[in-house]
C-alpha cells in the first residue's frame, strides 16, 4: 500500500511539473500571464530603471597572448555582466620628432 501511495504521489508531481512547463511555454515566460494562472512565481526578474554607476578603478594591461588585453574594474552593484569594446589605433613613428602619433 505504501508503494502504491508513493507511485501515485510521483505521478502527481510529474503531472504538476508538466502542467507548469506547459503554462510557461504557453505564456512565453511572461510573468503577468504566469501570475494569472494562479501559481505564485518563485522569483520575478526586476529590471533596473536607473543605469549602473560609473565604472571605477578600470585597469587594462597587456594580456598573456599576443594581441590580447586583460581588463578589470571594481564590481558595480547594479551590474551582473559587462560587455567590453575596444578600438585599436595603429601608431606610427614620426621621423622628425621621434614620437608616435595615430596613423
Amino acid at each position: 500500500m505504501a508503494a502504491t501511495r508513493a507511485e501515485k504521489a510521483d505521478k502527481l508531481r510529474a503531472a504538476h511539473d508538466n502542467l507548469g512547463a506547459a503554462l510557461e511555454t504557453k505564456s512565453k515566460g511572461d510573468p503577468v500571464a504566469l501570475t494569472a494562472t494562479g501559481y505564485e512565481l518563485a522569483e520575478v526578474a526586476v529590471q533596473s530603471t536607473t543605469p549602473p554607476d560609473k565604472i571605477l578603478n578600470l585597469a587594462v594591461t597587456a594580456g598573456d597572448n599576443d594581441g590580447s588585453v586583460d581588463a578589470s574594474c571594481d564590481p558595480e552593484a547594479k551590474t551582473s555582466t559587462y560587455e567590453w569594446q575596444i578600438n585599436v589605433v595603429k601608431l606610427r613613428q614620426r621621423q622628425d620628432k621621434g614620437i608616435e602619433k595615430p596613423g
